[in-house]
């Protein structure tokens, strides 16, 4: 009974993650969707607060540019984690393949929404955030190991 209630768990926790991105992919998905000027409108709203926190000036363009590779950083680590609970290993290779169709297929979502186009550099800059992310994810990975390697390692010699 006890294995049982741990396998719902892990599938429980599994499908979760693979909601988080779905959810991610689908906000992702609604910001590529909005025409030029609504779009335009929400960077500069979000561009004011940055200016009133950080008292420095990056400028919409530069806020556009950030948050494209911001969005795919976030999808990154989603898939990372999703991927690594699916397969029991870490699957960078997996995860970037996989943020790159999704950047390749949102770019061209985009060339059909008006006053939107579809640009390379921005798939340059979306494979550079998840990147970024699996880089991160991989650093934990590897502190994480570390330390069970460690306290495995303590345990052995306390047996001794």
């Amino acid at each position: 009974m006890n294995s049982a209630l741990c396998n719902k768990r892990k599938n429980a926790v599994l499908i979760f993650a693979w909601f988080l991105v779905a959810f991610c992919m689908a906000a992702i998905f609604y910001l590529s969707h909005q025409v030029a000027e609504e779009s335009a409108e929400l960077s500069k709203s979000f561009l004011d607060k940055i200016l009133e926190f950080f008292s420095f000036n990056i400028g919409n363009h530069g806020i556009r540019k950030f948050a494209h590779g911001f969005e795919y950083f976030g999808l990154s680590i989603l898939v990372f984690y999703a991927s690594r609970l699916s397969w029991n290993k870490s699957k960078p290779c997996f995860t970037f393949i996989f943020a790159l169709v999704y950047s390749v297929s949102d770019e061209i979502h985009q060339y059909f929404v008006p006053g939107r186009a579809c640009r390379f550099t921005d798939v340059l800059i979306d494979c550079s955030g998840a990147t970024a992310g699996i880089l991160i994810c991989l650093l934990a990975v590897f502190i994480t190991n570390r330390r069970k390697r460690r306290k495995l390692s303590c345990k052995k010699i306390a047996a001794k």
